[in-house]
């Protein structure tokens, strides 16, 4: 596989090569500097699309769309992407495969339909990404209905960060200016059609039951009631319906699933008609978001599979007593990870083949916050 120059990069990224992906789980993304872009047929000419700008930075962020015409655009679109890439950030951009579905379509929030859950592999293909281009920290952001997928699909990656602007917050609860549920119709219609058959009536789709069908996909509201293990900085322009419809309960939520303490907020005035944030806002709070995404533990802890294979190397490097054991002391507080649980087995049979340094290993392990499984 071969990227683009990122400097022959056209506007909107349609010149850049483009792989096919004949399995979403065997996603390989490169890990060469530039752009590349990659699809995936998820049913019958109904495509996930993504583009790649690989930058080597410490941070990816992953951008989403909101509502889309198609009338007037085309698809994919990878919203943001002019601004972003002109940060030395690496980016990711993902059009929502579900709009293939029909022109008809304007919003359907990256959920997927039944038996295909859209988040999670987003969530996936970001983070092989990440992995491969050497990223530590993963920021997903949109707007609207691509801050819900932002806020959900962040959920999903502990450690990673969502900023999000004026986002619906649960999809049954949307209401265009506040009044109609157009787009709830439509997603119900085209995306999952098996709960549109079991309406009786119009005004079924204004009764927020609906949504158990699709699950907790459907609102960042339920999801965020329970712990998660991501950052979320969420703006809101407070004139607009989606303060008291989707920003408060959002808020509450945290706070009931002891998810407060991870969010940031910004609050800003722009009349009553929800739209995204004007350039100015956007560009101001991106920065913001960079700075603090700067402080905040990286998204990638090793992996005990990736500590088992250092400690296997400093034991092969080091072989005077003490010098292998502040070399696992030094890489484990580089992890920055509080705790996590190994097998002393595992460890004990690693440390030097077994030749006695368990022991030591798990007093280190101690010292260190690390909680270690007697199994």
């Amino acid at each position: 596989m071969k990227t683009m120059p990122l400097e022959a990069l056209d506007v909107f990224g349609t010149n850049a090569p483009e792989y096919i992906i004949e399995e979403v789980s065997d996603f390989n993304p490169v890990p060469d500097t530039g752009a590349v872009r990659y699809r995936a047929e998820l049913e019958p000419e109904v495509f996930l699309d993504a583009m790649v700008i690989n930058k080597q930075s410490d941070i990816l962020v992953v951008g989403f769309h909101g509502a889309l015409n198609q009338e007037k655009a085309q698809l994919p679109r990878f919203e943001r992407m002019s601004t972003i890439r002109g940060y030395e950030v690496s980016s990711m951009f993902f059009g929502d495969p579900s709009l293939w579905k029909s022109k008809d379509l304007q919003l359907s929030w990256y959920t997927g339909w039944d038996g295909v859950d859209v988040h999670r592999i987003v969530a996936d293909w970001a983070v092989a990404v990440a992995r491969a281009i050497g990223a530590k920290k993963i920021m997903f952001t949109g707007s609207s209905g691509g801050g819900f997928a932002a806020l959900q699909i962040s959920s999903l990656v502990p450690g990673s960060m969502a900023l999000v602007f004026n986002a619906q917050t649960d999809i049954a609860q949307y209401r265009v200016n506040g009044e109609g549920y157009g787009p709830q119709r439509a997603y119900v219609n085209i995306v999952w059609p098996e709960i549109a058959r079991s309406f009786t009536s119009n005004g079924d789709i204004q009764n927020p039951a609906w949504a158990d069908a699709v699950g907790d996909r459907s609102s960042a509201v339920e999801r965020y009631s329970s712990p998660t293990e991501n950052h979320v900085f969420i703006v809101q322009n407070t004139e607009e319906f989606h303060n008291e419809d989707h920003y408060l309960p959002f808020l509450a939520a945290a706070e009931r699933g002891e998810n407060l303490g991870r969010v940031k907020t910004k609050t800003y005035l722009d009349g009553p008609m929800h739209a995204q944030p004007r350039a100015p806002m956007f560009i101001e709070t991106l920065e913001e978001a960079l700075t603090w995404a700067e402080t905040l533990p990286p998204t990638f802890p090793e992996r005990l599979d990736d500590m088992r294979i250092s400690i296997i190397d400093a034991s092969s490097n080091e072989t005077h007593d003490g010098t292998i054991s502040d070399a696992f002391a030094s890489f484990a507080i580089s992890l920055d990870i509080p705790a996590f649980e190994v097998e002393a087995k595992a460890l004990r049979d690693l440390w030097l083949g077994g030749e006695g340094r368990g022991d030591e290993a798990l007093l280190l392990c101690a010292s260190l916050g690390v909680t270690v499984s007697q199994d």
